[in-house]
């Protein structure tokens, strides 16, 4: 029998077979072992399976924190904001009406404007703009100053206490009664408050006035009719702060209590959005002062920069790409090595 030596040798992937006969024979098997590549593939499989619900574990939170930051905070931020600046930019433009129509009085309509809230129910915004409109309207009919400033106030405040008293906004209240200190009839007649030029004179009769309506100035009928609305409201004047302690009123102060805080904060941002809009308008400018090429040029930058949104959150789903490696293992051990 001829003698031999045997070597064998082994790692995870290769088996290595050698015999080597006395006459010098030599022969050798090698035989490929996936039972280690298998075994280190399973152990990155698993490697790789943690890995991936870590990331998709912080991917998910980062999303989550995003969108309720979003959400809860960032949204609900520029919404106010924009509320805010527009309420106090609302509150400049009819503050210019006020102070041209009452002149040296326009302190008096600031002040009733500030508690118009809690008395009549009716906002900051809302009182100016009554008392200008009206205060205007009864200007060009030719009454004085002090005449303008007082019936200004009490129909704006009336507006509040018909809108309690007849579930009304005040809005429709204030129009009703601007229609009726104009001389029309139907608005107020809605209200059972008749109007008619009978029951002026009449009215004005008790009162002592003798001189037909017709015959009066635009100033006398704009006055009877003032005094004729205040005593058919006598039962509405009033109501708002008699009903202050009911839920549906309690609800409209803190409401319109809002609105005021929104603008006192709103004048806060006026400057800064000023600012924003002044430089808006010189880029504009700008742009339009180019030429054909440079506008070009402009607005391929601005493609680009349009882009850099998408390509950031491309970037963000990479970090859930470790899913992606347990899957190519799994495809991997299923291969057939030949």
């Amino acid at each position: 029998m001829l003698k031999r030596k045997r070597v064998r040798a082994k790692n995870d992937y290769l088996k290595l077979d050698i015999q080597m006969f006395a006459d010098g024979e030599i022969t050798y098997k090698v035989t490929l072992d996936d039972s280690g590549a298998i075994k280190s593939l399973e152990k990155l499989e698993s490697t790789a399976d943690k890995t991936s619900k870590k990331a998709d574990e912080l991917a998910n939170k980062f999303t989550s924190f995003g969108t309720k930051m979003t959400v809860g905070v960032t949204a609900p931020l520029t919404a106010f904001g924009t509320y805010a600046v527009k309420m106090a930019s609302d509150l400049n433009e009819v503050q210019n009406v006020v102070d041209t129509t009452f002149e040296n009085s326009s302190g008096t309509i600031n002040k009733f404007a500030k508690s118009a809230a809690e008395q009549f129910g009716i906002s900051e915004l809302s009182a100016k703009q009554f008392t200008g409109t009206m205060g205007a309207m009864l200007k060009s009919m030719g009454l004085g100053n002090k005449d303008i400033t007082d019936m200004s106030v009490a129909l704006a405040g009336l507006s509040g206490d018909m809108a309690s008293f007849y579930n009304l906004d005040p809005a429709e209240a204030f129009e009703k009664l601007r229609a009726g200190i104009s001389g029309e009839t139907e608005p107020l007649k809605q209200l059972g408050i008749n109007m008619s030029v009978a029951n002026l004179e009449a009215f004005a009769m008790s009162k002592g006035i003798t001189k037909s309506y017709d015959s009066m100035t635009q100033a006398e009928q704009a006055t009877l009719r003032y005094q004729y609305i205040m005593d058919a409201t006598a039962d509405a004047q009033g109501d708002y702060s008699k009903t202050a302690d009911s839920t549906a009123n309690k609800t409209r102060t803190t409401m319109l209590q809002f609105q005021t805080l929104s603008a006192e904060l709103g004048q806060q941002l006026l400057p800064v959005v000023n600012d924003v809009l002044g430089v808006l308008q010189n880029v504009i400018k700008w742009f339009n002062n180019l030429d054909k090429d440079g506008q070009t040029v402009v607005l391929t930058l601005g493609g680009i920069a349009m882009a850099i949104g998408p390509v950031t959150s491309a970037i963000g789903g990479l970090i859930k790409a470790g899913s992606g490696i347990k899957k190519m293992v799994s495809i991997v051990k299923n291969w057939t090595i030949v």
